[in-house]
């Protein structure tokens, strides 16, 4: 997310790069996502855009790209330790004497 952050520099009037032509449409070309939150959750994320002078739609978008990520290396670990598992369930053991 660095073309991100260093495009809407640019676009804020700031010394940012100038963002790539095909980064902006693709932006353009973005999936709209509606979801129900709870009030108290749509409190924190107006304050946290505040306090961080962002727009509410890029705070939900980093929330979104972090919890897919922690997600996707949860999931991977896990994996892991069950292939793991199942790997030494299908080892043979010495009989004992």
């Amino acid at each position: 997310m660095v073309h991100l952050d260093r495009m809407l520099e640019y676009f804020l009037g700031g010394k940012g790069t100038r963002p790539d032509k095909r980064l902006v449409m693709a932006m353009a070309a973005g999936t709209v996502l509606s979801i129900r939150v709870p009030p108290s959750l749509a409190a924190r994320l107006d304050r946290m855009a505040k306090a961080s002078a962002r727009t509410r739609s890029f705070v939900a978008l980093r929330a979104l790209e972090s919890y897919c990520e922690n997600e996707e290396e949860l999931l991977k670990k896990i994996r892991g330790y069950i292939e793991q598992r199942l790997a030494q369930r299908r080892t043979p053991r010495p009989h004992p004497r």
